[in-house]
């Protein structure tokens, strides 16, 4: 909803929807004003009522409101991919303050700020992503909070756990960051890449409470999943474990191990060493280390950044949130839960089983506790040097402290080669429970390449199961029996067979070209992990994302089993979190680079958000069809779009037309049936010959329709853009006709920068190939064989494409050029993203009392100055809640670098200076600076140049001071405040009974929160004359002759300026003994006075005079003094 043109946030007001169906009931406020009665209840109608709508932000107005209104057509199952997903994993893990609740700053300087969580909106970062997330995805009813501390070593007995920050300096507001007891100056700091951190930092304690309470407070079952991420960088001196030279950049935490790791020469696994290494690892940290009182918490134990140290400190934050539906005590350790001790146990194993006692001490019997396994760790481990199959993780399975078995789930569904097309639905469902790494698997790169799969059987205990890492099913509902040596002993482990459910804590598919190869794989260049699936051409895919998440979930909610030793079934749905929705709401992110760096990696990674709320153009097209009572089928998947806007009262006909034009889709009517088929679909290619045609009554068999007159070089394409806040953007394409003319397309649907990129490409391509067409009759045969969207190929015409059908025996065929490669899909790029700040800091507020000129001689006004970074377009002043000023442009402000020594005014100095800008920069032509000291004026400058010599640094030259009206420049330190005095300055009225007062005005950016208060008083020294000047003192006889000259006010070097020089006016002296008491005190008119008290003030004669000289103004103020000692000649 917009209110005045901007999105306005309905949770602030008191408000009723109605959708405008025919059940709803009058609204009450409004039966309650015209009667029970007479009130009606508007079916049919939507509309919204509002209670008691403030108006002020409004301008005391009633806004112009514009309401967004979507339809999302359903699948022919009922549910949409969105109502299928039930739970989310939230990211990104690592953000010092993305999970905060509360809005964070960093105060650069004063006025100028960072908003570190506050991106999209003034909610925080975090409550924007929640609202995202419930229209989006509206039955999640799950998530899974990830919260990260940084590894240093694959090496476990080396290995820190601990949490980093991503900056040194860095002052932020209302609070500082804080984990685990460090503070930002006892932190480390994560590594960097290419100049910029490699990773955010870890969240601080209080944030991680914050966003479990919001979430809980939405009625959302919050799981605290602690996550380990390896800080380890390029060019480091760190010895592998998995083998020779030093350890891959930035690791996945699955291959922390024993040094040497198992499979390696010279392996420490199955020995005392590996234990040990696993106890460092691990640590001693118990849950009798933590006290939690509220939200505080205090740790007694022992300084070391162990594993236990991370698990128990996360289970202490979810105790301090008031508790957390589910807990994981850490995921995917891979590497360490098959390391083996000398008696052929699993050392960390034990340990995980000993700490999920620790944090169900801290946690309670509620709290559902578990670990989750890579999905190649949750069962059988086959040692093969050892010719043994383990079940290592068996024993954490069926402890008590252990409510379910978690797994993080990344198995392929597809197995595509690179010449193979899309795969149905119904085809990715079956590669769930079938298909590579269930029927087969690859034994190594080459072999897949080759495709030489080989089968996985056993052949003698017909267990294949055991071998099966998708096999979950079997998994579950049977004992497990290792073998050793190959034998299978007798005895199971201690899992009992479909004892307890299993959840998918993790599951996800990248959004790239053949994601459902390799869902695991993900985009991040500075990893060694980064890579693409088996046979991907690397190119963004959304649609492969929705699909293959479509089909895991409806798979499973199809062949999901009833348990029988507890309640429920063999998997938990509701607890199947996808791989993952972002703190950082979706359009900021991806679209701020400058902010978060991993935003790159968004377009082909496994992220949601953005991807989410899009509808099906198969759904569009029947649901458009349904609602005239015509039936319609789509015999291809067409793709998903963001949106379709139906503009105006139109035809079935005419919108449905526009959707055909715009993604080059066919229609045809088989048994009064519309059936859609995409014209660029892959096809294979149908050979014809004139023997598989019928000849027209002139006996030709090919009627050309040829049209080249008037070729078109460029197309802009205009539509919706999603990622510019729905402002109509306009895409040029262009081809290689060199003397072509300009066409013009417009579509109403709602799409990003890659989607019009594809539109107005195709769409260019395709005006020009309507000029040249065939008209054919197919023989009985051929003409039931082929579809719409067939490619034929005549020996001596090429490549054509059924583009239409008409009749019947004989049927008429129009065959149009195939549709070059590439021009094939939808929503396939991040896209530029338009995306103005919106968080106004507390801005720098000056109000200033500046002499003539700067401000009005004869009616002295306070002169207001405002900078902020960012600016939003104004500040305003306000004194008692009332706007006293706008200021619409923003000051340029700064400080002083150079230390002044105390200065003669109206000089120009034999030096430059140099000044440092904070807010805005120099012309290089002349201007003034106001020096402020304490909220006052100390001097005015002038200058005749600027230049810039450094990081926002100028140096000023042809500098002039005192042009405040002091006899003297004073001293100054360096780091002074200074304001340039320009234009930008806002001068209002003060009665004069406020004058002296000190006052609290209010600067704020309007509607912002964020207030500076500047309290001062103002005098109007406009009005007040500047000092005298050229004091002398002569004596003549006994009398000493006192004069001076009076100095206008302002730079009178310019003669321009006028004078504002008052006849008559008079004067105050007063004389100084040595002590600087005043001995007399005189009143005089002109600018000489005969003093001739010398001997009664003083008695003896003096050598110099010390005097205090101020014109006194019209209205009877004392203007500015010169105080100085004067030698009598």
């Amino acid at each position: 909803m917009w209110a005045n043109g901007e999105e306005w946030d309905l949770s602030q007001v008191e408000h009723r929807i109605y959708l405008g169906n025919e059940i709803q009931e009058p609204d009450p406020l409004i039966e309650a004003i015209i009667g029970i009665d007479n009130a009606p209840n508007n079916k049919g109608l939507a509309y919204v009522v509002f209670e008691d709508l403030p108006l002020e932000s409004f301008g005391d107005r009633i806004p112009q409101l514009s309401f967004e209104v979507f339809a999302n057509p359903k699948n022919q199952d009922g549910e949409n991919l969105e109502d299928k997903i039930k739970a989310v994993c939230l990211i990104p893990g690592a953000n010092e303050f993305a999970y905060a609740t509360t809005p964070i700053r960093n105060l650069i300087t004063k006025g100028k700020e960072e908003a570190l969580n506050q991106h999209q909106n003034r909610k925080t970062d975090f409550i924007a992503s929640l609202d995202n997330l419930a229209p989006d995805l509206p039955n999640v009813s799950s998530i899974s909070l990830v919260a990260a501390w940084f590894g240093t070593d694959l090496r476990a007995q080396y290995c820190q756990i601990m949490p980093k920050i991503d900056n040194a300096i860095k002052n932020t507001i209302p609070r500082q960051w804080s984990a685990a007891g460090l503070s930002r100056s006892t932190a480390q700091v994560v590594t960097s890449h290419d100049g910029n951190p490699a990773y955010g930092g870890s969240p601080d304690d209080a944030s991680l409470i914050e966003a479990i309470i919001a979430m809980k407070n939405r009625n959302i079952a919050v799981t605290l999943n602690p996550f380990v991420m390896m800080d380890i960088a390029q060019n480091n001196q760190l010895p592998n474990p998995w083998g020779s030279g030093f350890q891959g950049s930035y690791p996945w935490r699955g291959r922390i191990s024993c040094f040497p790791a198992p499979t390696q020469s010279g392996t420490v696994d199955g020995t005392a060493t590996a234990s040990n290494q696993i106890d460092a690892f691990f640590g001693t940290i118990t849950a009798s280390h933590y006290n939690i009182i509220g939200q505080n918490i205090s740790y007694s134990g022992p300084n070391e950044w162990s594993y236990s140290r991370f698990i128990l400190h996360m289970a202490a934050i979810a105790k301090a949130a008031g508790g957390v539906d589910t807990f994981l005590i850490g995921s995917e350790l891979v590497s360490l839960t098959i390391v083996r001790d000398a008696n052929e146990g699993f050392p960390f194993v034990e340990k995980l089983v000993i700490l999920a006692g620790q944090v169900r001490a801290i946690l309670g019997v509620e709290c559902k506790i578990s670990y989750a396994a890579d999905w190649t760790e949750y069962g059988a481990y086959y040692h093969s040097q050892s010719n043994n199959t383990y079940f290592p993780l068996d024993k954490l399975w069926a402890n008590a402290a252990i409510d379910f078995v978690g797994i993080d789930y990344y198995a392929s569904i597809s197995d595509r080669d690179a010449g193979d097309a899309r795969l149905k639905q119904t085809s990715l469902m079956a590669n769930v429970e079938g298909g590579e790494g269930y029927d087969y698997y690859y034994a190594s790169d080459t072999a897949r390449q080759n495709r030489q799969s080989t089968p996985i059987a056993d052949s003698t205990y017909n267990e294949p199961w055991i071998y099966r890492q998708k096999d979950i099913r079997n998994y579950w509902q049977n004992d497990h029996h290792q073998r050793i040596n190959g034998v299978r002993q007798t005895a199971k482990t201690l899992w009992n067979a479909g004892s307890k459910p299993l959840r998918f804590m993790e599951v996800g598919f990248p959004a790239i070209d053949r994601g459902g190869n390799r869902p695991s794989v993900f985009p991040d260049a500075k990893s060694i992990e980064n890579g693409i699936p088996p046979f991907s051409t690397g190119k963004r895919d959304d649609h492969e994302q929705r699909q293959c998440l479509d089909a895991f979930l409806t798979y499973w909610a199809n062949h999901n089993q009833a348990a029988t030793q507890y309640q429920g079934a063999m998997i938990a749905l509701d607890k199947t979190h996808i791989w993952a929705w972002d703190a950082r709401p979706y359009p900021a992110f991806p679209a701020l680079t400058n902010v978060w760096r991993d935003a790159d990696n968004f377009a082909k990674g496994h992220w949601i958000m953005g991807r989410m709320g899009q509808v099906s153009l198969n759904n569009i097209l029947t649901d458009i069809a349904a609602r005239v009572g015509v039936e319609a089928i789509v015999s291809d998947d067409l793709g998903a779009i963001d949106g379709y806007i139906i503009e105006a009262p139109m035809s079935a006909r005419d919108a449905i037309d526009s959707l055909l034009q715009t993604f080059g889709i066919a229609v045809n009517v088989e048994n009064l049936t519309l059936v859609f088929t995409s014209i660029g679909k892959a096809s294979p290619v149908f050979e014809v010959t004139q023997s598989d045609l019928i000849a027209h009554d002139d006996g030709i068999f090919f009627t050309s329709i040829n049209d080249q007159n008037n070729p078109i070089s460029k197309l802009n394409f205009s539509s919706y853009a999603i990622e510019n806040q729905y402002e109509i953007i306009t895409h040029q394409a262009q081809n290689n006709v060199s003397s072509g003319s300009l066409a013009q397309y417009s579509a109403a649907i709602i799409g990003n920068h890659d989607l019009r990129n594809q539109i107005a490409s195709r769409s260019l391509w395709a005006i020009n190939a309507s000029q040249e067409s065939l008209e054919i009759m197919p023989s009985l045969e051929l003409g039931l064989t082929l579809e719409l969207g067939d490619i034929i190929f005549f020996q001596d015409k090429g490549l054509w494409v059924v583009a239409s059908m008409e009749g019947t025996s004989p049927a008429k065929m129009l065959l149009s050029k195939p549709q070059p490669e590439g021009l094939n899909g939808a929503n396939t790029y991040a896209g530029q993203y338009k995306f103005d700040s919106i968080f106004a800091p507390a801005p720098l507020g000056f109000v200033l009392d500046l002499p003539y000129p700067f401000a009005s001689l004869s009616d002295p006004k306070p002169i207001f100055y405002a900078a902020s970074s960012p600016w939003l377009g104004g500040v305003e002043v306000r004194l008692n809640d009332v706007v006293i000023a706008p200021i619409l442009r923003p000051a340029k402000a700064g400080t002083l670098l150079t230390t002044l020594p105390k200065t003669n005014t109206s000089m120009t100095l034999n030096m430059a200076i140099e000044v440092h800008l904070d807010f805005g920069s120099l012309e290089s032509a002349s201007g003034y600076l106001g020096l402020i000291e304490a909220g006052k004026i100390i001097d005015i400058i002038s200058y005749r140049s600027a230049a810039l010599i450094g990081a926002d640094i100028y140096s000023l030259e042809g500098v002039v001071r005192g042009l405040n009206g002091t006899a003297f420049a004073p001293a100054i330190n360096a780091n002074c405040q200074m304001v340039v005095l320009d234009d930008a300055g806002v001068s209002a009225n003060l009665g004069r009974e406020l004058w002296a007062q000190i006052l609290e005005w209010h600067f704020a950016t309007p509607s912002s929160p964020n207030v500076e208060i500047v309290a001062t008083n103002f005098e109007g020294i406009a009005g007040l004359p500047w000092s005298p000047c050229h004091l002398r003192a002569k004596r003549d006889g006994a009398s000493i002759i006192i004069s001076y000259v009076a100095r206008e006010n302002g730079n009178y070097d310019n003669w321009e300026m006028p004078s504002p020089r008052q006849a008559g006016a008079s004067y105050k002296i007063e004389i100084l003994n040595q002590n600087n008491q005043i001995v007399r005190t005189i009143n005089n008119s002109g600018e000489s006075f005969n003093y001739l008290d010398e001997m009664a003030d003083f008695g003896v004669s003096q050598t110099q005079l010390s005097l205090k000289i101020a014109q006194f103004a019209a209205d009877g103020r004392l203007g500015h003094a010169n105080h100085s000692t004067i030698a009598i000649v």
